[in-house]
């Protein structure tokens, strides 16, 4: 794709092309015909844009090689998906974005000279409509028809295989047996069409089709979390790109030394334009999020995969921090500065990401000149008023006076003025569209809509669905690690934490912190009652609880409510009464009957332990919570209780006397053969060896 070739290069020479319409009935455009129009070929780097391959030295030639190699793994590679759909099952097809274009181009097509409709398109687009100029006229398909060609049956490839389909009795050439298979049903979509378009593709005569039933608990998903700063792209931009990328950290932009307007278009442009040249796209296929971010669209999910795995052209961008006076205002963040009008320093253009600990640590930093003499600041004395920028509060009004005026303190300034380059996968957001499906009409149907949703709005899925709550965390240190987190709310937690993955922290595409994190406990409510006890203090934890900066705290909402039972807390001897006391689901007169019938209590402890312990039904499966089991009709514990009155009830049955041998034993012997209780005799010694191996030594 355009923009991410070899030091610039193109393997193909960039083109655009412009579009013919020839008019039909009362001036409707029926007929495309492309004109392309050759651009000059672009300087960019060491290789010329549209060089031909032949014309490239050894060097070079090997150079563009090793791209397209690469280019062309990227392009095949699968998409890892870690959150909650996939964006695949949700692609318009060819023909719909056909469709919409022409309509498009119909309506913004201006005459040439011939009085033809025109109108300039890009290469892709050109591409898209190519194949319609391959296809025959209607009267070219009438003559053929005629004569035989494609639409009769019998020179129709794909007639036949319909026919067979349907049951028809056409083909000529009986089927082999490799017909007869069954073979899963490859289906793209979840509509009807796909289904029929599957089962008109599918190779063999019979289809396997499965449909897993997801367990409520499986069901659960996350709202993302948004930044209501964060502007989403327009229709238009959404509809024209398939896949996107969210770039940000760029300086924040000032034009003659005013900041910038998100709402302007010229500032708007302006972005676009900083953002397609670090991606080399054009500037429409940029779409401003803020003054210091943006969303980069591409037409295919090829594009997008060799975006991400080649990155920016440039990691790092310059622009020098500010320094001015500052005078409060009504902010109340700045409360605490009342009465220090004449020492505040305000900080402005600050990198992406800066924190106070980073204003406090590395902005005069300790052991050089500048540190010296301006470096001694406390994390407590600074206030961040927006993600560029912050209030400085110094000892004194000379010492904020001679910081403006230094000349070290400008120059460490333009060092400190280093812009990081930050992106991330983006995606359309899914919405519910109103209709159900799949077997039972279970499944609630979505469609994509109009906000993006990056990487990191929501934790994945993986770790959420492992997690009974979730809580956002952000504005960390980047010194702050799983283990800082863990001990921080083990307070809230009952067990004992998962100090590694009960921990997720957010980064951006390369890797790179954001300072944002996820904590999931393991209990429900717990990760309420954490959030609780910190909206005291504003939902903030304070500066020094977990590293040096103020970090707020936010739940993770559910989308889609289950209900779900809280996990009861039972102490040493509630666990072992219910392993071990059978007892409480039989009537006593059953036990004593069966005792004094020769079964001892110590026997059916023994067996019925045994089981309880041994045989997963009856313990883990059996003891699960409703919403958790594979059976939620039985009540917890439903499955031991029936075993041990269907054991108990089974034993008396059975159980043999001399007097009373009982049904099982007489039908050891013929009709009329005598009963032999002879084996009675010894039962008695039997039991006393037993009740000896029993006795603990």
């Amino acid at each position: 794709p355009k923009g991410h070739s070899v030091k610039g290069a193109d393997v193909l020479p960039e083109r655009d092309e412009e579009w013919d319409f020839e008019d039909g009935e009362n001036g409707s455009p029926v007929e495309f015909r492309p004109q392309r129009k050759e651009r000059k070929p672009a300087k960019s780097g060491s290789i010329a844009k549209g060089s031909p391959l032949e014309e490239l030295n050894q060097k070079e030639h090997k150079e563009v090689m090793e791209f397209i190699n690469m280019y062309q793994s990227l392009a095949n590679a699968a998409d890892e998906e870690k959150y909650y759909w996939d964006e695949a099952d949700y692609d318009r097809s060819n023909e719909a974005k056909k469709q919409e274009m022409f309509e498009k181009f119909s309506a913004e097509a201006t005459r040439d000279a011939d009085g033809n409709l025109v109108i300039e398109v890009e290469d892709d687009v050109f591409d898209m409509f190519d194949a319609v100029q391959d296809e025959p006229k209607k009267e070219e398909k009438k003559e053929r028809r005629q004569q035989g060609g494609f639409g009769n049956p019998a020179n129709d490839p794909n007639f036949e295989f319909v026919m067979e389909r349907l049951g028809i009795e056409f083909s000529k050439t009986p089927p082999g047996p490799e017909y007869d298979a069954v073979t899963p049903l490859d289906v793209q979509g979840s509509s009807m069409s796909d289904f029929v378009e599957a089962m008109l593709k599918h190779p063999t005569k019979y289809t396997e089709l499965r449909y897993t039933a997801q367990h409520p608990e499986s069901t659960r998903e996350p709202l993302p979390d948004m930044p209501p700063s964060r502007r989403s792209p327009s229709k238009e931009f959404l509809e024209a790109n398939m896949r996107f990328i969210y770039v940000w950290g760029l300086p924040p932009l000032n034009v003659n030394g005013i900041p910038g307007d998100i709402e302007n278009p010229v500032d708007c442009l302006e972005i676009q334009k900083t953002v397609a040249g670090l991606f080399d796209v054009s500037p429409e296929s940029v779409s401003a999020a803020s003054l210091t971010s943006a969303f980069v669209g591409f037409p295919t999910a090829a594009d997008q995969r060799i975006a991400l795995a080649i990155g920016p052209m440039q990691d790092l961008m310059e622009s020098p921090v500010t320094m001015s006076h500052y005078s409060p205002d009504s902010d109340k963040k700045l409360a605490m500065f009342d009465g220090a009008e004449g020492s505040l320093v305000l900080f402005s253009g600050l990198p992406s990401g800066t924190t106070p600990s980073t204003i406090a640590q590395s902005l005069f930093p300790a052991g050089s000149e500048v540190g010296e003499l301006y470096g001694n600041i406390d994390v407590n004395d600074i206030v961040m008023l927006s993600p560029n920028s912050a209030v400085v509060k110094y000892e004194s009004a000379d010492v904020a006076d001679h910081l403006i005026g230094s000349d070290i303190a400008q120059q460490r300034l333009v060092e400190f003025g280093q812009h990081r380059i930050r992106y991330s996968k983006a995606r359309r957001e899914l919405n519910y569209s109103g209709f159900h499906g799949g077997p039972g009409g279970q499944d609630r149907l979505r469609k994509l809509g109009s906000r993006m949703v990056v990487d990191g709005d929501m934790p994945t899925k993986d770790f959420f669905l492992s997690h009974a709550g979730t809580l956002m965390v952000r504005n960390l240190d980047p010194s702050v690690g799983k283990d800082d987190i863990s001990k921080f709310f083990q307070t809230y937690c009952t067990l004992p934490r998962d100090r590694e993955g009960s921990v997720e922290f957010v980064t951006c595409h390369k890797g790179l912190p954001t300072g944002k994190a996820y904590v999931g406990f393991d209990e429900l409510g717990e990760a309420e009652t954490a959030f609780e006890a910190l909206k005291a203090s504003g939902s903030r934890i304070t500066a020094g609880d977990l590293g040096p900066n103020s970090v707020v705290v936010r739940t993770v909402k559910e989308l889609n409510k289950v209900n779900r039972e809280s996990r009861q807390t039972r102490s040493d001897e509630e666990l072992l009464d219910n392993l071990h006391n059978w007892e409480q689901y039989v009537a006593p007169a059953d036990i004593d009957e069966l005792v004094q019938l020769g079964i001892s209590k110590d026997a059916l402890d023994e067996a019925l332990r045994a089981i309880r312990y041994q045989n997963p039904t009856f313990a883990s499966l059996d003891q699960a919570l409703r919403d958790e089991t594979t059976n939620p009709d039985k009540e917890v514990g439903g499955m031991y209780r029936e075993l041990v009155q269907e054991y108990i009830a089974t034993l008396k049955e059975c159980v043999s006397t001399p007097e009373n041998p009982g049904v099982v034993y007489e039908s050891l012997f013929f009709p009329d053969e005598p009963i032999d209780t002879e084996i009675f005799d010894d039962e008695v010694d039997r039991q006393e060896e037993l009740a000896k191996k029993r006795e603990i030594p």
